[in-house]
């Protein structure tokens, strides 16, 4: 019994000691795989520590960006509300035009345009305006003001189809307050609404030919 039971412990000894290399080096195999992945895991997060520390870098560049600009305007509001209002003290005289209301399409109405002076002497000025689509001009006259002061109007239609207007004449007569223009229209067949009339670059001139700044609000037409 001895005999044949030797072989068996002597078996089972050797398995038991290969089970327990195995062990040792499944051991290591996983200890190797954890650190494997505690490494992965550290560079990872480093990454997007990395990143995150970039994106915050640009969100602070763009703040400080934001935040100069907030402060120039601020700087620059008190300058341009002073320049306004120098200008406004510059402005010799306004051009307004009127608000018409029309509802016959194929006929013709007209459209007042009013000078109003601010006390210096205005002895001519123009400006422009664009002609809206479906409106033709038929005609523009020289309206009460205007001819008080002895002057004329001409008009011409520029590029872009904008109309443009000069009071003017061959004396010194100062031009008063009142109507100064009137441009006839003609409806094809807009339709139904509001059509800003707006007045552009206007400008003056006194008696001696010098340039005057003036102001001007635009007018609208109802199309009913």
């Amino acid at each position: 019994m001895c005999l044949y039971n030797s072989p068996k412990r002597t078996g089972g000894a050797f398995v038991e000691k290969n089970r327990g290399f195995m062990n040792i080096q499944n051991r290591r195999t996983l200890k190797s795989i954890v650190f494997s992945l505690l490494v992965f895991a550290g560079l990872s997060l480093s990454a997007i520590k990395l990143d995150a520390t970039t994106q915050t870098d640009d969100l602070n560049t763009k703040i400080g960006v934001l935040h100069t600009t907030t402060n120039n305007l601020n700087q620059d509001v008190p300058g341009a509300y002073q320049r306004l209002k120098a200008l406004a003290h510059l402005t010799q005289g306004s051009l307004i035009a009127g608000a018409v209301q029309t509802d016959a399409v194929g006929s013709t109405f007209d459209w007042p345009i009013t000078f109003t002076t601010s006390g210096t002497s205005i002895s001519g000025f123009q400006f422009d305006f664009p002609i809206p689509s479906s409106f033709t001009i038929v005609s523009v006259t020289a309206g009460p003001a205007v001819l008080a002061a002895t002057k004329s109007i001409a008009s011409q239609v520029m590029p872009g189809n904008i109309e443009r207007i000069i009071a003017f004449g061959l004396n010194q007569n100062p031009i008063g307050s009142g109507i100064a223009a009137i441009v006839r229209f003609k409806l094809a067949s807009p339709p139904k609404g509001l059509y800003p009339l707006s007045l552009m670059n206007p400008i003056g001139t006194d008696a001696s030919g010098t340039p005057t700044i003036l102001s001007a609000m635009s007018g609208t037409v109802v199309v009913q």
